[in-house]
């Protein structure tokens, strides 16, 4: 699994090497892992909120779609 630094956006294929560059390059603490996953997981539920308003709109979109469709076969 890959994660990405906050900072710059460089990709590692894993925390260690992230822990490593943002030591090295960031020249910061690193966040210790539980609010590290704990920061992840509020990310989560929030790009899963809006993926799940996003599906909501498009079934909709849907709904009318089919609805004009079966209108238009109704002619």
């Amino acid at each position: 699994m890959s994660v990405w630094c906050p900072i710059c956006g460089k990709e590692f294929k894993d925390g260690r090497g992230l822990a490593g560059h943002l030591r090295i390059h960031h020249l910061q603490v690193v966040t210790p892992k539980p609010q590290r996953m704990q920061a992840k997981i509020d990310t989560l539920k929030k790009e899963n909120r809006e993926l799940k308003e996003r599906i909501a709109e498009l079934e909709e979109e849907n709904r009318l779609l089919s609805r004009k469709l079966e209108r238009s076969y109704e002619i």
